[in-house]
């Protein structure tokens, strides 16, 4: 089998890593202002890129992620950020 094929416990192991959590630290990776119109969400100006946040809430939809963080106000989409494992 050739090395780059991922058996499926690995890859759904591996989905699971990314996934944000309420409690996962994130960082700040930008923003387009599209992904911010396509969700619906808040525009992140007061976050610095670079920047490591604490997810405080996580709403899971069909098709995007939104997020809340402590001491910001607003709901941001998750594509927004990185976890940091």
């Amino acid at each position: 089998m050739p090395k780059f094929v991922l058996l499926a416990t690995e890859l759904v192991a591996h989905k699971e890593l990314k996934m944000i959590k309420s409690g996962d630290e994130v960082e700040f990776i930008g923003v387009k202002p599209k992904q911010v119109m396509w969700s619906s969400t808040d525009y992140p100006s007061d976050l610095i890129i670079g920047n490591r946040y604490t997810v405080k809430e996580v709403f899971t939809h069909l098709w995007y992620t939104k997020i809340t963080i402590f001491n910001k106000p607003g709901t941001f989409n998750s594509v927004h950020f990185k976890k940091v494992l």
